[in-house]
């Protein structure tokens, strides 16, 4: 585990687990605010999502005319494979600094099921209520490669003594079928267009944002404690909201929609030795 402390803020990261965060906090006003403080109550906490995020169907895709074939392991028995590959992997520490930290992953194309190689690296930097994370990668192989990222933060929804408020982009619903794959079409969502509280509401939804900008947020608002905001750039333009209960909450930045090697929505293909890199973060304010 890997920590760093720098103006209020205290960062942990798993470097022997994909690199997650499990625990940010930060000072407001007199108080310490741990909007991420990993429990272990839900599965892929903090985690980086890569070479793609959400489900892929039946675990299956053609690229370039081959196709391939991922491991089963989506939950309740849904046929799909989920959240990619590093998310459980260790990554190499690269530079450790006051206020940033760099990791890196190097994946040399040995699965069957994705034989692209690549160097992921993660940089984690801290300013004052702010954490921003900048994902780099780089095909090192010899053939173009698909990918899409996702990130996995769950946020601690027991801050105050009430529910916070969610706001989210204006953005609309794809619609999935009874194993959470998109049927194909998108309905109109209305009911987080201003903040309002999640008490009670049951979410795991994946959203297209209506406008993609340079910074897209939405918004957790503690009451009495002070508001999340969660970014990510013109990189992402989907998000997956997930509440399975009333302890923690995933607003997940995407890159591709659900089943992106399969649909193409968001899916990058990256030429020999190209380099991609993104951005996301929190704000507590």
């Amino acid at each position: 585990m890997e920590q760093l402390t720098f103006q209020g803020n205290t960062l942990r990261i798993d470097k022997e687990n994909g690199a997650a965060i499990t625990y940010w906090s930060c000072q407001k006003n007199t108080l310490e605010v741990a909007p991420i403080n990993n429990q272990s109550y839900h599965k892929f906490e903090g985690s980086l999502l890569f070479p793609f995020p959400n489900r892929l169907a039946s675990g299956s895709y053609t690229f370039e005319g081959i196709e391939y074939q991922f491991d089963i392991n989506d939950g309740d028995n849904r046929p799909n494979a989920l959240h990619g590959l590093i998310h459980s992997v260790e990554f190499s520490l690269i530079e450790k600094l006051e206020d940033s930290i760099r990791l890196r992953y190097e994946y040399e194309g040995e699965l069957a099921a994705y034989p692209f190689p690549y160097t992921f690296e993660v940089e984690y930097k801290l300013t004052n209520n702010e954490l921003e994370v900048v994902g780099t990668v780089v095909n090192t192989g010899s053939e173009n490669m698909p990918c899409g990222f996702g990130w996995h933060p769950y946020f601690d929804i027991q801050l105050a003594d009430q529910s916070p408020k969610f706001k989210l982009q204006k953005a609309s619903k794809i619609d999935v079928n009874d194993v959470l794959i998109p049927t194909g079409t998108e309905s109109i969502y209305k009911t987080f267009q201003e903040l309002k509280s999640i008490e009670g509401i049951s979410l795991d939804n994946c959203f297209r944002l209506e406008k993609i900008e340079e910074r897209s947020s939405c918004f957790l608002s503690y009451p009495g404690i002070g508001t999340l905001e969660i970014w990510q750039d013109h990189n992402f333009p989907f998000i997956q909201v997930y509440k399975p209960d009333e302890r923690a909450m995933a607003i997940e930045p995407m890159t591709c929609g659900i089943n992106a090697f399969n649909t193409l929505q968001g899916l990058k293909k990256l030429s020999p030795q190209e380099t991609w890199a993104f951005k996301m973060g929190l704000r507590f304010f």
